[in-house]
This record gives C-alpha cells, sequence and structure tokens, in this order.
C-alpha cells in the first residue's frame, strides 16, 4: 500500500466526517460514543480525532461524549486536556475488540460513530460489524482494507442499509490508472443525508494525482475536486460527469423507470460521485433526449420519475461528454 499521498487520506477523511458527525449526533441526542480502532500504529491520526471531537460547540451542559480508542499503542492518543463533556477511554488491542469497547462505552440505543483501519489487514469475524451496528442511529467508516471485495456484502449483512465502497486509486484523470495499489474506503450507514456527507468529505481531501474508483466498477475512476489549471472560466468542471451520465442510464435502462431520489442514492452508493452530481447528470441525459421525465415540466425533485429512452442501434445511447 503506498504511504502517500494515499497515507494522509484516513486522517484528513476522518477528521472531516468528525466535523459534521459530532454536531449531528449531539443535536440528535444527550450522549454520543465514537470508537476508533487500529490494526496497526495510528501514527497521528487517532489523537487527532481525539481532539477534534472535543472542539464543538455542541459539547455544552446536558451533552456528552464518550471516545474509546483501540490501538496497541495507547500513548499516540492522549486523553488529558479534554473539556469535561469528553470521557475518553484507551483499550490495548485491535479492531477485534471493537464489540468490547462497545459495550464498555454503553453506547447501544445512542449515535454512534466506529472507525476502523485495517493496515492491509484481512476484514474482522461478524461479531465485529455486529457491535458497530449497536447505535441508533450507527455509522461506520472502514478504510485500508486488504481488499474491497467483501466489505459490501459484509457490511449490508451486518443490518446497514446504505453502504459506499470506493478504492483510492493512484493515475491521472478519468479512466486512467498507473497501475498502484487501490486504497479501499468503505462507509455504511442507515441515513441518506450522513451517507451524502460522506461522500462529500471524500471528494474534499482526495489528493491529486489520485482517481475514486467504484469497488463494484473496476474499469472506470473520477478525479475528486477540481484539477487545478484546467477548469475552463465561466464553466463548472467536467469531475466524470459522462461517466456517471452512462452508469444512470445503464441503470435505468437495466431497472425501467427510477425517481431522481433512488437515482441519487444509486450514485451515492453504487458510483464514486456525490448526489448533487447525480442531478447534473440528469440535466445532461434530460438535453440529450436520453431520458425522459414526468413531470415534464418543474424543478427535477426527488419525486420525479426518470424514464430512458429507447437505446440506439446497438443497444446503447452514446455518451453526452
Amino acid at each position: 500500500m503506498t504511504a502517500e499521498p494515499a497515507g494522509r487520506v484516513p486522517r484528513d477523511l476522518l477528521l472531516r466526517h468528525l466535523s459534521t458527525w459530532v454536531p449531528a449526533a449531539l443535536r440528535q441526542a444527550r450522549r454520543a460514543t465514537f470508537v476508533q480502532a487500529y490494526q496497526g500504529p495510528p501514527g497521528a491520526t487517532a489523537d487527532a480525532a481525539l481532539r477534534a471531537v472535543a472542539d464543538h460547540p455542541e459539547l455544552v451542559t446536558g451533552r456528552h461524549l464518550t471516545v474509546v480508542t483501540v490501538t496497541s499503542s495507547g500513548a499516540e492518543a492522549d486523553p488529558t486536556g479534554l473539556p469535561a463533556a469528553v470521557t475518553a477511554h484507551l483499550l490495548p488491542g485491535g479492531p477485534e475488540l471493537l464489540p468490547v469497547a462497545v459495550t464498555a462505552a454503553a453506547a447501544a440505543n445512542a449515535p454512534l460513530l466506529c472507525h476502523l483501519d485495517l493496515a492491509g489487514g484481512p476484514l474482522p469475524g461478524p461479531a465485529v460489524w455486529r457491535a458497530s451496528t449497536a447505535g441508533r442511529p450507527a455509522e461506520l467508516l472502514v478504510v485500508g482494507a486488504a481488499s474491497s471485495a467483501e466489505l459490501r456484502p459484509v457490511l449490508t449483512t451486518a443490518g446497514f442499509p446504505l453502504v459506499s465502497v470506493v478504492e483510492l486509486v493512484p493515475g491521472g484523470g478519468v479512466g486512467q490508472v498507473d497501475g498502484g495499489t487501490a486504497y479501499p474506503v468503505a462507509f455504511a450507514t442507515g441515513s441518506g443525508k450522513r451517507i451524502e456527507a460522506f461522500k462529500e468529505a471524500l471528494w474534499e481531501v482526495g489528493p491529486a494525482g489520485w482517481g475514486l474508483r467504484a469497488a463494484d466498477d473496476p474499469q472506470t475512476t473520477a478525479v475528486p475536486g477540481p484539477e487545478p489549471d484546467t477548469a475552463v472560466a465561466g464553466q463548472e468542471p467536467d469531475h466524470g460527469l459522462a461517466t456517471l451520465r452512462d452508469r444512470l442510464y445503464a441503470h435505468l435502462v437495466e431497472c425501467g423507470s427510477r425517481t431522481v431520489a433512488e437515482l441519487r442514492s444509486f450514485t451515492v452508493t453504487g458510483t464514486v460521485h456525490r448526489a448533487a452530481d447525480a442531478n447534473r447528470a440528469l440535466a445532461g441525459l434530460l438535453a440529450a433526449d436520453q431520458v425522459q421525465r414526468r413531470p415534464a415540466d418543474g424543478r427535477l425533485a426527488g419525486d420525479v420519475e426518470i424514464t430512458p429512452t429507447a437505446p440506439a442501434a446497438g443497444g446503447r445511447t452514446p455518451s453526452t461528454a
């Protein structure tokens, strides 16, 4: 696994996700739990996450956040200097101890975010995944698995309704991969808003020179974020929307019709793109008469039904790129 630039992505992604999860969790409930577990040395990530959760105005009287760090080197997550509303525990071990951490923190039936850094190792056993679903609601971020192939079925079987599995791959622009090792990233939740927040965070922290690839579609990649010095004045960057248009059209041909809300959900769970990108891609398909909408006029709201038009000769409508 390449150390740089992929090595900083787990930390940056976790910190960015925590910046939205902590406020959302503490607005929803009086207590919440964050469990982070590392298969190998966490470097600066564990302590950075511990510091990040403590810096939120939602941590007021009557609100409480418990943080459990599971790592073989607990000194890398120093609990000193935290506000009274944050309780931190250090537990020696690895991700296999997640059930113990969740139980010790009394995390059931309150907002729970679990973060597992597998450091290129195999997936842990079923008890770990079951424990990660104990929260109400529950979210799970998994980075650094040896392979992305098993992540979606494992997380779905554990009970997460919404799962996104992507790979960070070395390469240039769309469709270009240099053959280096892919870095799997997975997120599981029951909330459409939270999986959209994850995808936004992922696009924000993706390093230049790397691409995002859907784990179940290894032939496609998209560049996360703007490419420097390539944008045309007055035009929004494409960021692989031609690929997304093709994916949405193929999905519609297979399914017959879908609402905009369903297509947005498919986009965040089945592609590398964000929910907002789905609307942009659909606008392109509509402009090219590749799909039809019902009702025919008005805002492209979630309940608008989208149906594919007849495909061109050969069974596929050409891309609108």
